[in-house]
């Protein structure tokens, strides 16, 4: 995790908190302006160019098998944003999705608990146990600042609303179980 333009502002408190919105990561703060962390950032890269880290899947990966990202416009996710949630969007908030390398404008719908659908514009390629990062739209002055983070449970996902359901295999995948099979139709009870 890169934190940028540190010389505006002391970047201590963002820093501390990258822990909990990507655990297991590396933080740096840099700034282009006065030079200050780059050369930390480049020898950063190039251990993790020379060793990549082993992929440590949360539970949610477990069915994503080894096939390549697909691209999509729709994904269901497990999102975090913090112990205190204070920078939870509400249903259907304008965000900017990070995922891959690149970004996408993406409107957020809740569906229950901690899963949210995630709607892209354009498509991002995805794969389940992906991770990536929500931030707020920019404003006019051009700040934007991380909401949280968040897990691709399913990259093929459709516009669908929140049920039962929904809930109940997001849940599954979330603890690395199958899903459970869609229920057929069902029929009206038989007349006595």
């Amino acid at each position: 995790c890169v934190v940028t333009k540190a010389d505006l502002a002391d970047p201590t408190r963002v820093l501390q908190s990258l822990d909990q919105l990507v655990p297991g990561s590396s933080a740096h703060a840099v700034s282009a302006v006065t030079g200050d962390g780059l050369r930390g950032l480049r020898d950063a890269l190039a251990q993790l160019i020379a060793a990549p880290p082993v992929r440590v899947a949360p539970a949610a990966a477990s069915l994503a098998g080894d096939g390549p990202p697909r691209e999509t416009g729709v994904i269901d996710a497990a999102l975090d944003f913090g112990p205190r949630r204070e920078r939870e969007p509400e249903h259907g908030a304008r965000v900017t999705v990070h995922l891959r390398g690149a970004q996408a404008l993406a409107r957020l719908a809740r569906l229950g608990g901690r899963f949210w659908q995630v709607r892209l514009d354009p498509p991002l390629a995805a794969r389940a146990g992906d991770r990536f990062v929500v931030r707020s739209v920019e404003a006019g002055d051009g700040v934007s600042y991380t909401l949280g983070g968040g897990i691709v449970l399913d990259p093929g996902a459709r516009r669908h609303p929140t049920s039962n359901e929904v809930i109940v295999r997001l849940t599954r995948i979330w603890r690395g179980q199958a899903p459970l099979p869609p229920e057929g139709p069902r029929l009206p009870p038989r007349a006595r």
